[in-house]
């Protein structure tokens, strides 16, 4: 009784790899310019999950080739973004919040008798809402610069058909 001969995959076009690695790339960034309109926050989140996802799926298929630092590349992104700069970002702006926000409003409101949260809660966010603007949009900006220079390095090596060097390098 004869095995099957193992089967060898069949060959990359690399060419129509590059395309579609172009394609993940400006995803990757559109998802990201989604994430400031209320209206795009959910499709652009799927986008993005569904290009990391691929990333994951083609980095695996093109082991071996100067593609594959491409898709760690993009998969590296959104786990440092993700995991490392977001919680560490809302920690920071959250304790920055916290020691700027001006609560006299809502103190004088309590002196005076007000005695219902919710008419605190709003005395507190109207004396503040330009600083907590403000603040957030700062610290998002600082998040979608970088996730957008990281996705232009790529697209960068991409261009001259090279890998991405040091692929480990947080930006």
């Amino acid at each position: 009784m004869s095995t099957p001969a193992a089967q060898t995959p069949a060959p990359v076009d690399m060419t129509e790899m590059k395309k579609i690695t172009q394609f993940v790339y400006i995803v990757l960034m559109a998802g990201m310019a989604g994430q400031f309109m209320l209206v795009t926050i959910a499709p652009a989140s799927v986008a993005i999950l569904c290009a990391v996802v691929y990333a994951y799926i083609k980095r695996k298929e093109l082991k071996d080739t100067w593609l594959e630092s491409h898709y760690r590349w993009m998969t590296r992104s959104f786990w440092i973004g993700g995991a490392v700069y977001l919680p560490v970002a809302t920690i920071a702006l959250s304790i920055f919040q916290g020691l700027f926000v001006d609560l006299q409003p809502m103190y004088a409101a309590m002196y005076e008798g007000e005695k219902d949260v919710m008419v605190l809660m709003k005395l507190a966010y109207e004396s503040n809402e330009r600083m907590i603007f403000f603040s957030t949009l700062t610290m998002l900006g600082v998040f979608a610069l970088w996730w957008s220079v990281r996705c232009f390095i790529g697209l960068y090596h991409l261009r001259k058909n090279e890998a991405v060097p040091e692929v480990t390098r947080w930006l």
